[in-house]
């Protein structure tokens, strides 16, 4: 047990009130020490300091590399808008754990790997970066450069010398380049030839090179060409055993002495901007970049934008090109030449082609409306999945739809095995959990509804395809359950949010009918945004509802017709539907509108009469007729992560499935009593 507060010796030779004002600090200092005792002792029987300190340093190194990759070797551009400015970027935020605890810190400064990142910038003080790279000791360092001081607010660097801090590290740039074994070059600014100078040296440990022009710096200029341009003799004498070599709105030399055959990974993005004026196409012919990829046999990841790819000159003799460890190829589906660039190259089945849209472009590229493109882009796509089984088929929005990117550029991932000598994979994937982790064959940046896809998925065989995600996106269940009608084999679909709402009708393939927005314009919703077309098939009448033969049927001739139905995916075996609001029993009032649907997309359903939320009675009425004209019955429906304020509207589907799961608990009718404005 601690002893309590003693009172000073000399006390009585002081007045009254020097007395209580010495007790009083000695009580702080005593309740201050105590504190400081038992959060030590508090901190001794915490869960985390009895792991080992070799684990304990190994969870601190994988946050310091997951915080370099996330904050530092990338610059923050729109994609990142929910993130703070990059005038704030954080720095050496890795480092606080050295301050939390005693323990800790002794842990922190023994580890010299810790400390092996450098973050050279006018913000940081020269004393601070010293202390690091005394730390560091002689270990392979990550260096990071800014060159962007226009970037910089006044309160970031009012105190902090910026002038002498970054001609510090101008001169530290050069002396550690031989220790550097990653080194990301940020340059915003038109004066960076003292950069340039400080990476003349030799760089014999240099494996992981990135340089990027700061996008707002280079389109200010207004140039058809990158503001920055990437000199000659870097790293000389002598040549750096380069793997990875990363270059972003820069202006870029494919005779460059950095193009080695060590190169494990490619990238070059030479314009950002959505101005199309910027857009200047590379100079370098098709024919000479095939020349430049011969010579890297090792090339595991390569990258271009549409800017970067090369120029195809029907004229020229081209030659293919063998890139056997090939595992991922992103190009621009933006450019006319990306047809002829991959037909051009040979690599593994096993790699994954990825087809990307510009970013912050609002709208398909007007190319891709021409016939000849539209037709050319689809073709290389078709001759991509040659002799593969396509398997399974996602779909979901980018992570910030309304800065990022467009519904448009919603990717479409395509997983596909080889099927070899025979006419089908030798192994099915189990389940959609098995197949998902595994690499996608192809993703390409475009609505499942879409032309693009629409003739792609016409063109290739869906007898294989056994599973389906759809999320968020452009698309209705009209549209991608007619664009995947072929697909009679598949078993497994997972859809979210609002696709999820007009499933019922899509999946028997009925679509609203002209005559039930007869006389709308009186009606309660807009004219000029008309309901959806699934709206309605729960309340049609039953003699309205006509399926087609089964030859008929499978043609595929009944498209939106909706008296000529067709059960689409017959063979369906597993639902799951999560992220999802079951529709409310009574209309939501102008004020709970905004208050719980302040999306535009949500208001965009009650403008058009369009009812939010899950039609259920119309997912009901579509599974019984499924099962009546030839559907199997559904092995297992499952909600996951739903809303439903009204647990009786689950009853009706107990009567048309095997199974009824919520959030892993399967249902009965004993779980479902009849129980208004009851929650689930």
């Amino acid at each position: 047990m601690s002893a309590t507060p003693i009172q000073s010796r000399n006390s009585r030779d002081l007045t009254p009130v020097d007395a209580a004002r010495t007790q009083l600090l000695e009580e702080i200092s005593y309740h201050s020490q105590e504190t400081l005792r038992l959060k030590t002792l508090l901190n001794s029987r915490r869960a985390i300091s009895r792991l080992p300190p070799e684990l304990l340093l190994h969870i601190f190194l994988l946050q310091a590399e997951a915080f370099q990759q996330e904050n530092l070797l990338r610059w923050p551009a729109a994609e990142y808008c929910n993130r703070k400015p990059p005038e704030h970027k954080p720095l050496y935020t890795w480092t606080n754990v050295a301050l939390v605890c005693r323990g800790w810190r002794e842990l922190a400064l023994q580890s010299t790997q810790l400390w092996a990142c450098l973050v050279l910038d006018e913000r940081v003080p020269a004393t601070w970066v010293r202390t690091i790279l005394a730390r560091a000791e002689r270990v392979p360092l990550t260096v990071v450069m800014h060159a962007v001081s226009h970037t910089h607010c006044s309160g970031c660097v009012s105190n902090n010398h910026p002038e002498q801090n970054y001609r510090y590290a101008v001169e530290l740039l050069a002396e550690v380049l031989p220790a550097t074994r990653r080194l990301a070059v940020f340059i915003g600014k038109s004066d960076y030839a003292d950069v340039c100078n400080a990476l003349c040296g030799p760089a014999p440990q240099l494996e992981w090179l990135h340089f990027e022009g700061i996008e707002e710096f280079a389109d200010s200029y207004g140039s058809e060409t990158p503001a920055v341009t990437l000199p000659q003799g870097l790293f000389s004498p002598g040549v750096p055993p380069l793997r990875s070599l990363s270059v972003s709105t820069i202006e870029f030399d494919w005779h460059s002495v950095l193009i080695l055959r060590t190169l494990r990974h490619l990238k070059v993005i030479r314009r950002r901007s959505n101005n199309t004026n910027l857009q200047a196409p590379l100079a370098l012919s098709l024919s000479r970049f095939l020349d430049v990829l011969q010579e890297l046999p090792r090339l595991e990841s390569l990258e271009l934008d549409n800017t970067a790819i090369p120029k195809y000159d029907p004229a020229a003799q081209h030659h293919p090109v063998t890139l056997p460890h090939l595992c991922h190829l992103h190009l621009s589906l933006a450019s006319k030449n990306t047809s002829h660039l991959i037909s051009h190259l040979c690599f593994p089945k096993t790699a994954t082609v990825h087809l990307a849209m510009p970013p912050h472009s609002h709208q398909i590229p007007a190319l891709l409306s021409e016939p000849t493109v539209l037709e050319a882009q689809q073709n290389f796509i078709v001759n991509t999945l040659e002799g593969m089984a396509v398997l399974g088929i996602a779909t979901h929005l980018p992570q910030s739809l309304f800065y990022e990117a467009s519904p448009e550029q919603s990717p479409c991932c395509i997983w596909a095995e080889n099927t070899g000598s025979g006419d089908s994979p030798s192994v099915f994937p189990s389940s959609w959990d098995a197949l998902e982790p595994k690499p996608p064959r192809l993703i390409v940046e475009s609505p499942l509804g879409g032309p693009l896809l629409d003739g792609v998925f016409a063109a290739i065989d869906l007898r294989h395809l056994r599973f389906l995600s759809i999320s968020e996106g452009p698309e209705s269940p009209p549209r991608w359950t007619n664009t995947l009608r072929h697909a009679e084999n598949l078993t497994t679909i997972y859809v979210s949010g609002t696709m999820a709402f007009g499933l019922g009708a899509a999946l028997v393939g009925w679509t609203r009918p002209p005559s039930m927005d007869e006389g709308s314009a009186n009606g309660p919703h807009d004219s000029s945004f008309p309901p959806s077309s699934w709206v309605g098939f729960a309340e049609a009448a039953d003699d309205s509802l006509h399926f087609a033969s089964d030859a008929r049927a499978r043609s595929g001739s009944d498209q939106g017709a909706s008296d000529a139905l067709s059960v689409r995916f017959p063979r369906l075996r597993v639902l799951r539907i999560s992220r999802m609001d079951f529709r409310l029993a009574r209309p939501m009032t102008p004020v709970e509108r905004w208050r719980y649907h302040d999306f535009i997309s949500d208001i965009m359903f009650h403008a058009s009469g369009t009812p939010y939320g899950l039609d259920d009675e119309g997912l009901v009425r579509s599974l019984r007729l499924r099962a009546e004209h030839g559907g199997t019955r559904l092995d297992r429906l499952e909600f996951v992560d739903c809303q439903c304020f009204e647990r009786e509207r689950l009853v009706g589907l107990l009567g048309v499935v095997s199974e009824l799961w919520w959030d892993g608990k399967r249902l009965t009718e004993a779980d479902l009593p009849v129980q208004t404005l009851a929650r689930v």
